[in-house]
This record gives C-alpha cells, structure tokens and sequence, in this order.
C-alpha cells in the first residue's frame, strides 16, 4: 500500500509539474487588475496542471483494491470538480462577470451536496453533533462555496494556494491515518 501511495504521489507530482512547465510555455499569462496582488503580468492556468495532476491519482486509486476505498459517486464528484476547474480555467482567460461566477459555483456546490449529501454530524472530541439537515444543507453548501470562492481568489498569489493545499492535504491524511481510514 505504502508504494502504490508513492507511485500515485510520485506520478501526480511529476505530471503536475510538465503541464505547468506546459502553460508556461504557452503564454498564457494574468493581466493585473486593481484586486491584484501582482503589479507585472504572470503565468497563470497552473489549475490545469492540478487538474491533470488530481486525474493522474484518481486514476492510480482506481488500482487500489481494499475494500475500504469507496467513493460515493466518484464519476459526479470528479465530474463537478472538472467543471468547476474549467470555470477557473475560463475566469482566468475571460474574466466573466462576478454574478456568473457566483451562479455558477453555487450550482456546483448544490451539485456537489446531492451527489455526496450534506454534512450531518460534527465531530467534538469523542462526541458527535448532530445537524439539523436545513442547517447541514446550508453549512456544506456554505462550506463548498467559500473553499472554491477563496482558492478562486487566491490563485493569483504565487505559491499562497499551493502552500495552503500542502498543508490542509497534510493534515487530512493525519487524521485519516489516526481514524484507520487508510488501513487495509
């Protein structure tokens, strides 16, 4: 288990890395606006990259075989995610009014809460918080919006989302290693 975790990290990583060396040759680059934090011109479409990169792991995962990796609706799940990286890719070449976007992420979420259903309880040391589902509905929906909202923001900050990432992914494979939920 522990080398085919490798290998997908590994495979991940490096084609991660060609599609952004990729994008970069192509020119694509981010025009700074007045919410910029850039003053010049950068690279930008590295979602591309982590898009191709998160295909490549979700395709090495489709070779692990224990019986506790199960995922509710991956073809929906994946298929929201991609289309909510296309609507990055789109921001990032046209600029679309902020409405549009604001339309369209909300869908996604809505989207994304059918296809795994909402958040209903919440962990508080070794007791369990039930939610209410209106509630549960408006946290996850909550939840799923303000993440893409921010990392939609943040994209532009060189190395600020990545670092994010690394260190939210970090901690999740903590706690799922301490649940068990990597045990085969």
């Amino acid at each position: 288990m522990v080398v085919l975790s490798l290998a997908i990290v590994t495979a991940s990583f490096l084609v991660s890395f060609v599609m952004t060396r990729f994008m970069i040759g192509a020119g694509v680059s981010d025009i700074p606006v007045d919410r910029s934090s850039h003053k010049l011109s950068i690279p930008t479409c590295g979602g591309v990259a982590i898009v191709c990169a998160m295909g490549t792991g979700f395709f090495g995962l489709s070779f692990w075989t224990a019986p506790t990796l199960s995922f509710f609706n991956l073809p929906a799940i994946l298929s929201l995610c991609f289309s909510a990286a296309f609507i990055g890719l789109y921001d990032d070449l046209y600029s679309p009014p902020p409405m549009i976007k604001f339309g369209i992420f909300s869908g996604i979420a809505l989207l994304l809460i059918y296809a795994l259903s909402p958040v209903k309880s919440l962990p508080l040391g070794n007791a369990l918080i039930e939610l209410p589902g209106f509630i549960a509905v408006i946290g996850t929906f909550l939840w799923i919006f303000v993440v893409m909202n921010g990392v939609n923001f943040m994209d532009g900050a060189n190395g600020l989302m990545p670092g994010c990432m690394i260190i939210a992914f970090s901690g999740l494979a903590v706690i799922a290693y301490q649940s068990g939920a990597l045990q085969t």
